[in-house]
């Protein structure tokens, strides 16, 4: 009897030991998801950690793309902005300072909270987009595309006697969708004078991934969408199922696009009651700048993937689309093709194929004035209170 129930009682221990190992390695799995998951929240991503992945030829390419590359510490230049769940636009910046970069309480890359009702003698104006109007790039505030913008107007006296404020309110990854809910939501409540979308490559990212851009998901929320999902799974519920949906099995033809790219911005400017400028913006391309040995190295692997040559294909359908933006704006929409804006210039201008340095930002807010400027008023009393 005795040895029975000592069998029993070791049955039993040898059950609730292999249980025991069996949500022990559950659970080490899971914290290790959690850990990769969340490496970009426990220490900054800069750019100096990003170009470690690649070779040392890269690092010297980059620091070629700033005007002054022996003040430039790419240790502080962020390469991941770290953000937070924002209602109706997924995902915006967390406010706080880091070394080369600040978000205001409102999430815009700004050191200045945004007044309201916008002060007197100010002319407003938002730029909206990705990473690239926000200015990844940037050593220091100082350098964003924005500012720069902003400098050339106040320069030139102004816009009819007024102080120019351009607030950047671009969020890495943003596509179309999310500037057009961010037009509506936000900016048309913050008295702008003028919209300013430097946008179209995240459409074109994320369409070669096989996801639209009215329903996708990106880095951002598929993190917060996994975290939820593991908070599920802790609490013993059911799973959130993968929505929405994704269709990886086959890159989205350029035509989708730019039909959704268009429609999106038809919708941003009616929410909108002042001018809307929609540019597409400049990326690395043979057609469109001579380029550098640095920067054909960059552009090489995304020849091979095929990536290039969708993203070119997508951005002429949009181009091609433009002029059915303006004419459904009741004039108060401008448009222009922006990516010849560096094909005179011979230097290093792109980090990558998508982003670039306060040099590019430079010869870009030079041509956005050329590109605003008719529809600038000249007389104060022209401009809105």
């Amino acid at each position: 009897m005795a040895l029975y129930a000592l069998v029993a009682f070791s049955l039993v221990a040898l059950a609730l030991s292999l249980v025991m190992f069996i949500f022990s390695v559950r659970d080490w799995r899971e914290r290790r998801v959690l850990w990769q998951l969340l490496s970009p929240r426990r220490e900054p991503i800069t750019l100096a950690w990003f170009l470690r992945q690649k070779p040392p030829e890269a690092t010297r390419h980059v620091l070629e793309c700033y005007t002054r590359p022996d003040d430039v510490n790419l240790e502080q230049v962020l390469w991941h902005i770290p953000c937070m769940p924002t209602p109706y636009l997924n995902y915006a910046p967390i406010p706080g300072r880091s070394p080369s970069l600040i978000i205001n309480g409102r999430q815009m890359r700004d050191q200045r909270e945004l007044a309201l009702p916008r002060p007197p003698g100010v002319y407003r104006i938002f730029l909206s987009g990705g990473s690239v109007a926000f200015s990844l790039g940037a050593p220091n505030e100082d350098t964003t595309l924005a500012l720069e913008l902003e400098r050339l107007l106040n320069e030139r006296g102004g816009v009819g006697g007024r102080r120019v404020e351009v607030f950047c309110a671009a969020v890495p990854g943003y596509t179309s969708t999310h500037e057009r809910i961010m037009i509506e939501n936000r900016l048309s409540e913050w008295e702008p004078d003028l919209v300013v979308a430097l946008t179209g490559i995240n459409d074109c990212h994320w369409g070669f991934m096989g996801r639209e851009a009215l329903d996708c998901w990106n880095y951002e929320d598929s993190l917060f969408f996994s975290l939820a999902n593991m908070s599920l799974g802790r609490g013993g519920a059911d799973f959130f199922p993968q929505q929405p949906p994704y269709h990886e099995d086959r890159i989205l033809p350029p035509g989708e696009v730019a039909e959704v790219f268009i429609k999106n911005f038809k919708l941003a400017a009616a929410a909108l009651d002042v001018p809307l400028v929609v540019a597409l913006q400049p990326y690395m391309s043979e057609r469109f700048k001579p380029l550098t040995d640095g920067e054909d190295d960059w552009l090489e692997e995304h020849r091979q993937s095929g990536r290039l040559g969708h993203m070119e294909a997508c951005f002429d359908e949009m181009a091609q689309r433009l002029g059915e933006l303006e004419a459904t704006g009741g004039g108060h929409v401008r448009t222009a093709d922006l990516r010849p804006v560096f094909k005179d210039n011979r230097e290093a201008i792109f980090i990558d194929i998508y982003h670039f340095a306060d040099r590019g930002n430079q010869v870009l807010a030079r041509r956005l004035l050329q590109l605003i400027e008719p529809l600038l008023p000249h007389d104060a009393t022209a401009i809105g209170t």
